[in-house]
């Protein structure tokens, strides 16, 4: 779909109160990426936890989407203390 086709759709969702969300992936190729389909799934998965119920997405999208889903390994709590 034309990203112009996109923005279309998502304001006219918008305008009729329509929960929605749009994620673009700057020059993204037709095919995504693991990255980009892993939040793809994960973005349905909580809106279906939101309005159909089940289990929640495992990752927030929101942190997803800020690159913030996954923890960081910090180096000095991985460090072996000298003896």
């Amino acid at each position: 779909m034309p990203y112009t086709q996109s923005l279309e759709y998502y304001t006219g969702l918008k305008k009729m109160n329509v929960p929605a969300r749009l994620v673009v992936y700057p020059n993204a190729g037709h095919w995504p990426s693991w990255y980009e389909m892993a939040m793809y799934y994960d973005a349905h998965l909580d809106f279906f936890h939101q309005y159909l119920g089940g289990e929640p997405a495992p990752w927030n999208v929101t942190d997803f989407a800020n690159n913030l889903a996954f923890e960081k390994k910090d180096a000095k709590k991985d460090e072996k203390p000298a003896n």
